[in-house]
């Protein structure tokens, strides 16, 4: 079993599995770990949670998504999927946020806030390319002018798009221009942790980040 680490913190929880099992072992892991539940069918001793997916990747993120939340006290077969594409518990218990990267999948729980988010990104390369279409002008000239080297943009660009991933989650509105939408705290340097503030619209939120070289985890709620 292959649980990274669990926090709980005031407003929210947080569970993050590594994924070094196979789909096929995920799923028995669920399986074997479920809470006993009705069901109508005589020959099923344990109810049994399928993956939609066939992609290998895919059944990793799923099963391991259920497996951490499992750690956090969250019945996996309480776990939905809302028409807009995020999570949703139906037993009124509170809300959830996933996200899942090359090794990774994290999950975030609040039974007060409904407007959460995460995300967590592994830095690569392929942000620079992909920067003109989730940063706008200001936010590019921003790091350019305080990220002068490549690895400190790639860094940067990382946090941004963990940030912006965490805040989508968090709002839940389908139509977002990722360079325009959100109105962010721009940083001059990042560092292993911090904290800052960004809006949508109305709303106010608070982002707490930590990176440790090669992950980025953000964790977004709004104020």
């Amino acid at each position: 079993m292959a649980l990274h680490s669990i926090e709980h913190h005031e407003h929210y929880s947080l569970a993050i599995w590594k994924m070094e099992e196979s789909a096929e072992l995920l799923s028995s892991l669920l399986d074997a770990a479920l809470p006993g539940v009705t069901t109508s069918c005589p020959h099923m001793t344990c109810p049994h949670i399928v993956c939609p997916h066939t992609a290998e990747k895919r059944r990793q993120e799923f099963y391991a998504c259920r497996l951490a939340a499992l750690q956090l006290g969250i019945n996996p077969l309480s776990i939905e999927k809302h028409p807009d594409g995020h999570p949703v518990l139906n037993d009124g218990s509170g809300f959830i946020s996933f996200s899942h990267s090359r090794d990774f999948a994290a999950v975030l729980f609040s039974s007060q806030k409904d407007h959460i988010g995460i995300d967590i990104e592994t830095a690569s390369p392929r942000l620079l390319k992909a920067a003109q279409k989730y940063m706008n002008g200001k936010e590019l000239a921003h790091i350019e002018a305080f990220f002068p080297d490549e690895k400190a943009t790639i860094e940067a660009l990382t946090l941004y798009w963990c940030i912006k991933e965490a805040l989508f989650k968090a709002v839940q509105s389908g139509k977002i221009d990722f360079q325009q939408s959100f109105q962010i705290e721009l940083v001059e340097t990042v560092k292993s942790e911090g904290s800052l503030k960004a809006s949508y619209k109305d709303s106010h939120f608070r982002l707490d980040y930590r990176f440790d070289g090669e992950s980025m985890l953000c964790v977004c709620m709004e104020d």
